[in-house]
């Protein structure tokens, strides 16, 4: 399957092994494993909502039930190891009801 610009462009905020470039890719962070997956989920599918049951699942396939509570506490921790490293505030938006949206910087919807 192919990418679009905007997946190769989302593709470029996330480091191997763990990890996550600034938006301008002069600094990096290692993540914890949980984090990065929620991290390479968002930045696959920029700009759109995804929901809160495809993020469980994303992140725990053992999962039945979506808790938005337990994703939205992993959405904070990794907003405050991305702005150590530049990222916006606004870079995770939270669609309240539906689930987390990822905002690259500079693109507009």
């Amino acid at each position: 399957m192919a990418c679009s610009a905007g997946n190769e462009r989302a593709a470029s905020y996330v480091r191997p092994a763990y990890g996550a470039y600034s938006p301008d890719g002069s600094q990096s962070i290692k993540l914890p494993p949980t984090l990065y997956h929620l991290w390479v989920t968002l930045t696959a599918t920029p700009h759109q909502t995804v929901t809160y049951y495809a993020l469980t699942r994303a992140l725990w396939p053992q999962a039945t039930v979506a808790d938005p509570e337990l994703v939205l506490a992993h959405v904070r921790r990794l907003r405050a190891l991305l702005a150590r490293i530049g990222w916006p505030s606004d870079t995770l938006e939270v669609v309240w009801g539906r689930g987390v949206m990822f905002r690259a910087p500079g693109e507009t919807t």
